[in-house]
């Protein structure tokens, strides 16, 4: 048999019948058929060609792995034969690792206090192995102390407002304490029940025990006068009132009155009149009263002086060794000499006015003269 790597050409007196070319798998094959022309001989045989070689195809990947941010990949380079598909060869290759893949930004944060520092964290981590790509970190000062809640002292008083306290939110203990607005309290008052006598009106008085206001409620009248044997009130001594004495001795001089004498009066309680003929009467005249002149005068056991009274004439009770009571106006402004010399009875005198008011009395300081109605040791009953 002939072997042929190319096509068999045709021609010089061969026929070729059932060719079978050569491949990559198999060898070709060819039936020939020959004339012989001198003697007409006909010749029939085969012929075979040689398998023909692999023709390489482009290459495959095979069985890859893919590459990850952790780990390398991989995969088989495969190169086949285009004709058959037989695999001529195969390398392993190597696919490096992958980037990460930056996910978004996980972010944590710790608020500042009034001690401690705070901070804001960023962070991105890699998708697929979560390791960290990229941190920033940012710190935030220290603040100051925080007071929102104010909780009220009950400090408030009725005279100024109270405080109120706050705790610093960050509980690091310290406080803020502030006036707590419009908390000023009620006046916290306490009663007192003033009785009403003969000479004031009663009335509650209301005192306030923290700051001293003090009102008045609730007022009632005066009650009246208790009127002793002597006619005087147990309660202020004032002498139940009697009108005028008659027939005493006045004298008009000009726009006032001046007391002069007994007259024909017979009483033994002498009230002198505040008014006379429409003038008013300001004076006890000297020795008005005087018992060595007139003897019916050491029998006047006690005489009222009406407000308006303004002076007391030298003699005026002089010797009214029965006199045992007396009373003086707050008008009074002098007292002369011996007014009540001898007047060894007299034990009180009363006075409308205050204890101040009687110092102001001009009295003749030596006590010789018997000047002051105190002076035989008579008490003094302020009214």
């Amino acid at each position: 048999p002939v072997s042929y790597t190319e096509e068999i050409p045709e021609g010089a007196g061969y026929e070729w019948t059932e060719i079978t070319r050569p491949t990559c798998t198999r060898a070709g094959e060819a039936t020939y058929r020959f004339a012989f022309a001198p003697t007409g001989e006909i010749y029939e045989g085969q012929v075979r060609a040689e398998i023909l070689p692999h023709e390489e195809g482009l290459p495959v990947r095979e069985n890859e792995r893919k590459a990850t941010c952790t780990k390398e990949g991989s995969y088989d380079e495969a190169i086949y034969c285009k004709n058959c598909d037989l695999l001529l060869s195969s390398v392993s290759k190597v696919i490096e690792k992958t980037s990460h893949t930056a996910g978004e930004a996980e972010i944590s944060e710790m608020a500042p206090t009034c001690r401690n520092e705070g901070y804001r964290e960023e962070v991105i981590r890699c998708t697929v192995c979560r390791q960290v790509i990229k941190t920033d970190k940012q710190t935030i000062p220290v603040v100051d102390h925080v007071f929102e809640h104010y909780t009220s002292n009950h400090d408030g008083t009725c005279l100024k407002d109270g405080t109120e306290t706050s705790r610093c939110q960050f509980n690091c203990g310290a406080t803020n304490t502030r006036t707590e607005e419009n908390s000023k309290t009620a006046h916290d008052y306490r009663a007192r029940v003033i009785e009403p006598t003969c000479t004031e009106e009663g009335y509650t008085e209301y005192t306030c025990f923290v700051c001293g206001d003090t009102y008045r409620d609730a007022e009632t009248q005066k009650i009246d006068h208790t009127y002793g044997d002597d006619g005087r009130c147990e309660v202020c001594g004032k002498k139940a009132e009697k009108p005028a004495s008659q027939g005493l001795l006045i004298s008009e001089q000009g726009d006032h009155c001046v007391v002069t004498g007994l007259g024909d009066c017979k009483d033994k309680d002498i009230v002198i009149p505040a008014f006379y003929n429409g003038l008013p009467v300001t004076e006890i005249g000297e020795s008005a009263f005087d018992g060595e002149e007139n003897k019916a005068c050491k029998k006047i056991a006690s005489v009222v002086l009406p407000e308006g009274i303004e002076k007391i004439g030298s003699y005026a009770f002089y010797e009214c060794n029965a006199l045992t009571s007396l009373t003086m106006p707050k008008t009074l402004k002098s007292i002369d000499f011996w007014v009540f010399g001898g007047c060894g009875e007299l034990k009180t005198v009363y006075y409308t006015g205050s204890l101040e008011d009687w110092e102001k009395i001009e009295i003749p300081a030596d006590p010789i003269y018997e000047s002051n109605p105190l002076c035989h040791g008579a008490i003094l009953v302020l009214i």
